[in-house]
């Protein structure tokens, strides 16, 4: 057995899968999967296995799910977003065919038309709706259409919007509506969230609202990172020191894939690629463990957090603090000092990070009015940068890190050079 068979990060682990609670978020799952019309929403952090946990499900279950459509909310920005994954889902589109409107008189110049497995619909009346609504329109009714007249009875067909909430709150209403109409019509919906913006889009419909059924997620814990080593190194016959899995479920926060990504490294480090034939043991020091961490926080990208770390991303300020470790730096370096110091952890409250921030600085930090200020501006600049993905968040007095690599990436890259010590 290859070691990408049992340690998969960023794909859905089958050795390595860890039911938690003894199952009771795959049974809450598999208890909406079974029905006939469903629509379920998870919520929990970011890569905490909620895409993982709707793949098992929908693995043992089958027979129940005759399609599983998986649509990321990033790629949402108009309903025509929506049925145009589903219709990409389905692999059903075989002719598209589309032509301007005169924005002045309205009239269709030409016609569109989107062939559907025998069932084409076609535009070409005049008509006040720009080209993009007549688009919308036409992959709604080529959905619509096909799950009318020759869905098959014997399962369902799920559309799974992981990331929801990267969907813009501006169009929430329009996507609910649609969502709505699509649900009517016999496609089952379940839709992925963080938690402090879980169920924005299905709020924007007060039908959609009540239909839904929520299944939350918590963080994990370390006992339970542990055991994606534990069966992982059993299954590749490998026996690796307690302090090394205990280094690194803490070091994971609180993220299983991080977890995955640790592992699997450690045996590439290792030169183990395959299942051992005998019993290969590792005990590695502390220092050998810091390298594997430091690798594999150098293996992420970051390039906005490093711009703010050395002032490129918006200049520096003048007041300079002196951190303990002898260096110095701005209020910026000062807070991302904060973020990446022990333990690691990837949601604070604002008291908490001004503690870890004095605990940086030689002398007095910054104030905590100024730190909230700064965090503000941290997590715009982060959040409009071209990166693809939400960083860094302020909600309700908290700082939400929604992605546990960058504090991860804070704590052991050599780029930043933070290095805290190990966590206890």
């Amino acid at each position: 057995m290859h070691i990408s068979d049992v340690f998969t990060p960023g794909d859905t682990p089958d050795v390595t899968y860890v039911e938690r609670n003894r199952g009771q978020k795959e049974s809450e799952l598999k208890l909406q999967i079974n029905k006939k019309s469903y629509i379920a929403s998870i919520t929990g952090p970011s890569k905490s296995g909620k895409s993982a946990l709707v793949d098992k499900v929908v693995e043992q279950n089958g027979g129940q799910v005759s399609e599983k459509i998986t649509i990321n909310g990033k790629q949402i920005r108009s309903e025509r977003d929506l049925w145009s994954g589903i219709l990409d889902g389905l692999n059903r589109p075989t002719e598209k065919s589309i032509t301007t409107t005169d924005s002045e008189s309205g009239e269709v110049t030409g016609s569109l038309g989107v062939n559907l497995g025998g069932f084409t619909a076609d535009v070409g009346a005049t008509t006040g709706e720009s080209s993009s609504d007549e688009v919308s329109l036409i992959f709604q009714r080529s959905v619509l259409n096909y799950v009318n007249n020759q869905m098959d009875n014997s399962g369902n067909v799920l559309i799974f919007v992981d990331d929801a909430h990267y969907i813009p709150e501006d169009i929430h209403q329009s996507i609910a509506e649609n969502i709505k109409m699509a649900f009517e019509y016999g496609l089952n919906f379940c839709f992925a969230y963080i938690p402090f913006r879980s169920d924005d889009l299905t709020k924007a419909n007060n039908d959609l609202q009540t239909r839904t059924q929520h299944i939350e997620l918590s963080d994990w814990s370390p006992g339970e990172l542990k055991r994606i080593a534990d069966i992982g190194f059993d299954e590749l016959n490998i026996s690796v020191s307690a302090d090394l899995k205990e280094h690194f479920s803490r070091e994971s926060v609180r993220s299983p894939y991080l977890m995955q990504e640790l592992c699997y490294r450690f045996c590439a480090i290792n030169d183990i690629y395959n299942k051992c034939e005998n019993e290969v043991k590792f005990s590695p020091s502390e220092r050998d463990i810091k390298e594997i961490l430091r690798d594999t926080a150098d293996s992420l990208k970051y390039p906005t957090a490093h711009g703010i770390i050395s002032g490129d991303t918006r200049g520096r300020s003048d007041k300079q603090f002196n951190f303990v470790d002898g260096t110095e730096g701005d209020r910026y370096v000062a807070l991302m000092r904060g973020v990446a110091a022990n333990p690691p952890k990837s949601s604070f409250e604002m008291s908490e990070i001004k503690k870890r921030i004095d605990e940086q600085c030689e002398t007095k930090g910054p104030e905590p009015g100024n730190i909230i200020q700064d965090v503000k501006r941290v997590s715009k600049w982060m959040n409009e940068s071209d990166e693809d993905d939400l960083l860094f968040d302020y909600s309700d007095s908290k700082i939400e890190m929604i992605d546990p690599s960058l504090v991860f990436h804070l704590r052991w890259s050599r780029t930043t050079d933070f290095e805290p010590e190990l966590s206890r």
